[in-house]
């Protein structure tokens, strides 16, 4: 397992409209998580969230790209771990071929506030990854 981040605060700068577009980004993994694509089998996301204002609320998506190319930020990115609540949550195992096998892979957390909430919504979030290799 990967920690990602530990206790760490992110934040909102924008709100969700229903667009990804609108999330705020964050790239959670570098180059030496890049590579790992074709060889997982699954990931799993670990996320806590404690101090959630003014309506917080984050998902963990992965990103993909072949070689040196443009990393896909489409409104379809695969959404692993989603959370609007201060809780302990683990993501049901993530293991698409279509999107695992791709040449490079990352993981980004996107931020936001919901219906309520305003500009400079933000949590505290400890992020892992587990992840199974092919045998």
């Amino acid at each position: 397992m990967f920690d990602i981040c530990k206790a760490q605060t992110f934040q909102a700068l924008r709100d969700d409209v229903g667009s990804s577009s609108q999330w705020t980004q964050d790239v959670l993994t570098g180059p030496e998580f890049e590579a790992l694509g074709p060889a997982l089998d699954d990931i799993v996301v670990h996320a806590e969230g404690r101090n959630f204002q003014n309506n917080y609320a984050f998902e963990v998506v992965l990103q993909y790209r072949y070689d040196e190319g443009p990393w896909d930020d489409s409104a379809s990115s695969v959404v692993i771990a989603k959370h609007s609540t201060q809780d302990y949550d683990v993501s049901a195992p993530f293991a698409d071929r279509q999107y695992l096998g791709r040449r490079k892979i990352r993981l980004v957390l996107r931020s936001t506030y919901t219906t309520g909430g305003a500009s400079g919504a933000r949590g505290d979030l400890s992020l892992s990854v587990a992840c199974r290799f092919f045998d």
